[in-house]
């Protein structure tokens, strides 16, 4: 007879866990779920430009045209 071994309760699976899971010291606290690199650099590039859109017009040098 053959016996099946069932996952521990509050695990996934029941295959010895990897040392990336438990506390090593390149783990994040947030399981890995950040953004890409190449979407936080966009984000940040975005965040700029729109700094810099707002400082050109509140300093009176954006949109000349637009003013009557």
């Amino acid at each position: 007879m053959t016996q099946v071994s069932m996952p521990a309760p509050g695990t996934d699976s029941p295959l010895p866990s990897s040392p990336h899971r438990q506390g090593s010291p390149d783990r994040h606290d947030d399981d890995g779920e950040r953004a890409p690199r190449w979407v936080r650099i966009s984000a940040a590039v975005a965040v700029i430009l729109v700094v810099v859109f707002v400082i050109v017009h509140l300093a009176g040098g954006g949109m000349a045209g637009h003013a009557p």
